[in-house]
């Protein structure tokens, strides 16, 4: 059946109509599922292409990278099939419109960019723990829905060497497209794809910051007259910051977008988590135009040493507490040592002590892929627990055998000892927790008040004490006190380590400081200022 009369016909069990959209890689119709009486999106190859077994090689994989994904700002894939020789994708039916139809009006409002930007490296996020570069990010392949974004068309996507993802199993070593080779499109390509290496995760990231910088000023952040011009902007010139175009863009929001289109794949964003994170923290109206204390590019380097010194001067402290030295006689010496292995801490990574003060454990990236790390401090070995990407803030268990964590919109639990890692409660955007015996109590997003539920898991309740403080800030990375049920957090956007309880409104401050880490130990209130571990004393009844 020639493609070009498609419309009107059947594919399978699919009713084909009108057609909605064209591109070198794809024609896209609307369709209808006659079995379920569902409206579908279909996907084939356009003619010119269609006989080419290269290019339906790269439809079948696009279906296998797919699969592997869900999430609610990455297009649904319901089903592949063949029929009379036509290769197809049926697609979830969007509604709205692309990007780039919004971007032929001019450019967004800045509230509006951080609301689809932050989406937008939500869905990519959840791609690259999937292990998949998406490699053609633009505005082109972004649906503006009434339910929110989508990140679509993974037509040039590709498995990330080495994570041993599902989707890469499955298309075993056959590479998309020869090393060397131009994939993507121009504009949005990272400096190591117009030089024909091969991408990772970053230059994903490197094409949201052109998009960002684009939904900006309403004008590309890569343009020429021709491609060689086009190239030697990618390599050479950095496109004029957002903040000097549009006078209502923020100094946070030019720190974001100049990152993530660093040159060097190092100096950009590690994750488009952290992007994420960064996007959504502009936002709130606590930002006040600047993101969360940002270290350099050097000082990044070595965030994973210092915050892990800091844990262990934690160690220090509590071991000295709780055994004083008597007068007289030397204090001996408390050595600790942690082999990184690669792993690079992001901003609002600190490291957990273990309740008997044996192990930390810490998410951290490395190759590419967000973990759980744990560290024996005795033996000095770490191990990686298996079914934590994407994990952000852990917090052990009382008796020191299992961690709880969040990840791809969960709070979830895994025991040390391996296994699966199980689901307790929705929480996306989760900004720490603290664990008594049966009773987690956490928050399950940036602006949201705390809840507890069972460690075994169930329905979340709301706590009484209030998590936010008008007109400064909210509560995160809580930790119980000692009668479980009391506890201190940090104020987000607003200064203070606080007091609060599980059955009362009422919450007070207990030191004026900017910090996102305090915790209570041998009757000591602990907290990190700046590059030092402070100690004050604290009744906590």
């Amino acid at each position: 059946m020639p493609i070009s009369t498609l419309s009107g016909t059947r594919l399978g069990p699919y009713q084909v109509h009108e057609q909605l959209g064209a591109g070198g890689m794809g024609e896209v119709y609307r369709a209808t599922d006659t079995r379920l009486g569902r409206d579908v999106a279909v996907k084939v190859l356009p003619p010119t292409v269609a006989a080419d077994p290269q290019q339906r090689s790269r439809l079948h994989r696009e279906a296998q990278l797919i699969s592997a994904l869900d999430h609610p700002h990455v297009c649904v894939l319901h089903d592949v099939g063949q029929s009379e020789g036509i290769d197809y994708l049926v697609l979830e039916l969007l509604k709205g419109h692309t990007l780039l139809d919004r971007l032929r009006k001019g450019p967004l409002p800045i509230a509006h960019v951080l609301h689809v930007g932050s989406q937008i490296a939500d869905g990519l996020a959840a791609a690259h723990r999937h292990g998949v570069v998406h490699r053609d990010l633009k505005p082109a392949n972004v649906m503006l829905t009434p339910t929110g974004v989508k990140v679509l068309d993974f037509g040039l996507a590709k498995p990330l060497a080495g994570h041993g993802s599902t989707a890469e199993t499955r298309l075993g070593e056959s590479p998309a497209t020869a090393e060397g080779s131009l994939t993507g499109t121009l504009q949005y390509m990272a400096p190591e794809q117009v030089q024909g290496q091969p991408a990772d995760t970053r230059s994903d990231i490197f094409a949201l910051g052109a998009v960002l910088h684009e939904m900006v000023t309403g004008r590309k952040a890569f343009d020429g007259t021709n491609h060689a011009s086009v190239i030697a902007k990618i390599l050479d010139i950095d496109p004029p910051s957002v903040s000097a175009l549009v006078p209502m863009a923020s100094r946070g929001l030019d720190h974001v977008i100049q990152r993530c289109l660093a040159k060097a794949a190092d100096d950009r964003w590690q994750s488009a988590h952290d992007v994420h994170l960064h996007l959504e923290w502009l936002r709130s109206p606590l930002a006040a135009g600047t993101p969360p204390a940002e270290p350099s590019a050097h000082r990044a380097r070595h965030w994973l040493p210092w915050a892990v010194a800091a844990v262990f001067a934690l160690a220090a402290v509590t071991l000295l507490l709780v055994r004083p030295v008597p007068r007289g006689t030397s204090p001996s010496p408390l050595r600790f040592r942690v082999l990184l292995e690669d792993a690079r801490l992001q901003q609002f990574d600190v490291p957990e002590l273990s309740p008997d003060g044996r192990r930390i454990a810490y998410a951290a990236l490395r190759n590419g892929r967000r973990q759980l790390f744990v560290n024996d401090l005795r033996t000095e070995q770490t191990v990686v627990l298996p079914g934590t990407d994407g994990a952000d803030f852990p917090f052990w268990a009382p008796d020191g055998r299992n961690l709880a964590f969040f990840a791809d919109g969960s709070l979830k639990r895994v025991a040390l000892t391996g296994g699966a890692a199980q689901v307790l409660a929705a929480a996306r955007g989760g900004t720490g927790g603290a664990w008594k015996p049966g009773t987690i109590l956490f928050a399950p997003s940036w602006q949201g008040a705390f809840q507890q539920l069972s460690d075994t898991g169930g329905t979340p309740s709301p706590i009484r004490a209030d998590a936010t403080t008008p007109g400064q800030g909210f509560l995160v990375t809580p930790s119980f006190l000692p009668d479980g049920v009391h506890f201190i957090a940090a104020m987000l956007g607003g200064p203070g380590v606080y007091i609060a309880s599980l059955d009362a409104p009422q919450v007070r401050r207990l030191v004026d400081v900017d910090t996102l880490w305090a915790r209570f130990a041998a009757g000591h209130l602990l907290y990190l200022q700046g590059r030092r571990l402070m100690a004050r004393p604290l009744d906590p009844t």
